[in-house]
C-alpha cells in the first residue's frame, strides 16, 4: 500500500509474565528522538525544519537521534511494569497550513483544499487524536499490552489532541493533557494568555473553520472546555499547567 502510515514504538517490561498497561502518546520529532537506539528508523515524514536537531529541507537525520530523550523517561516507567507507545504526531498529519492536502487528510478527502471544505471538518487536532484511536487497535491486538489499560497523553497542541481522543474514544481507561491551553483545558472564556484568535492566526489548520467565528468572540462561543473534560467521566483524568 503506498497510502500514508505510522510507526509505532513501543517498550515494555522484559519480566512481565502478563500484558501490562500502557501509556500511547505522540512525540513532535520522530521515534527516533526518544532514544539514540540505531536501530530505530528515522522517520521519513515531514519534521519542522531545525539545524541544531539536525533537521533540514523538512527532512530528519541521523544528527537527530535521542534529542528528545529527556522527555522521555522510558527506562523509569518500564521499570513500574508498564508499557510505553509513541508515534511521531507528523506521520499522520504535517503540522503545517498546507490547506489539508497531506497526511491523513489527503486520502480522506483528496485535493479539495481548505476553502471548500465544511465548516465543520476537523483540522490537524483532530485527525491526531483520529491516529491515537487508531494505535488503540493496534495496541488491543498486541499480546504484550492490555488493551483495557491504555492511557493516552500528550504535552502542548499534543495536550489538546489528547484530551480530543479521550473524549472521542471511551476505550482510553485515563486521559493525560500537559500544559495543553486553548482548545485544551483552558477556558477560552477566560481569554487569558493564549486566546482562540492566537490559535487560529498562528496555526489556522489545527481546528475546523467555524471555530473562526470565535475570533476575539469567545463570549458567543457555545460551550468550553469543561464541557470537553467532563466527557471524559467518570474516566480518570490528569491536567498538567505551568505559567512557563
Amino acid at each position: 500500500d503506498s497510502g500514508p502510515s505510522m510507526d509505532i514504538l513501543l517498550y515494555s517490561p522484559k519480566a512481565a509474565t502478563s500484558a501490562v498497561p500502557c501509556v500511547l502518546g505522540y512525540n513532535f520529532h520522530g521515534n527516533h528522538s526518544v532514544d539514540p537506539d540505531p536501530a530505530i528508523h528515522i522517520t521519513d515524514s515531514w519534521v519542522r525544519n531545525d539545524k541544531s536537531r539536525g533537521n533540514i529541507d523538512h527532512k530528519a537525520t541521523d544528527a537527530s537521534r535521542g534529542k528528545s530523550s529527556s522527555r522521555w523517561p522510558v527506562d523509569l516507567i518500564v521499570s513500574r511494569g508498564y508499557a510505553v507507545a509513541t508515534i511521531y504526531y507528523g506521520d499522520v498529519d504535517p503540522d503545517t497550513d498546507d490547506g489539508f492536502r497531506n497526511g491523513i487528510h489527503a486520502v480522506t478527502e483528496g485535493d479539495r483544499g481548505d476553502s471548500t471544505r465544511a465548516g465543520d471538518a476537523g483540522g490537524s487536532i483532530s485527525a491526531w487524536a483520529w491516529g491515537l484511536s487508531h494505535a488503540l487497535d493496534v495496541l488491543e491486538q498486541d499480546s504484550l499490552v492490555d488493551g483495557d489499560r491504555v492511557a493516552v497523553f500528550g504535552h502542548s497542541r499534543l495536550g489538546k489532541t489528547s484530551l480530543w481522543a479521550g473524549a472521542t474514544d471511551p476505550r482510553f481507561a485515563l486521559v493525560i493533557s500537559n500544559d495543553s491551553g486553548c482548545g485544551g483545558a483552558a477556558l477560552a472564556r477566560r481569554q487569558f494568555g493564549e486566546t482562540v484568535k492566537r490559535i487560529n492566526t498562528s496555526f489556522p489548520h489545527w481546528f475546523c473553520r467555524n471555530h473562526r467565528q470565535y475570533n476575539d468572540n469567545e463570549e458567543a462561543m457555545p460551550v468550553d472546555h469543561h464541557m470537553l473534560m467532563a466527557l471524559m467521566a467518570p474516566r480518570p483524568v490528569y491536567v498538567a499547567s505551568a505559567e512557563d
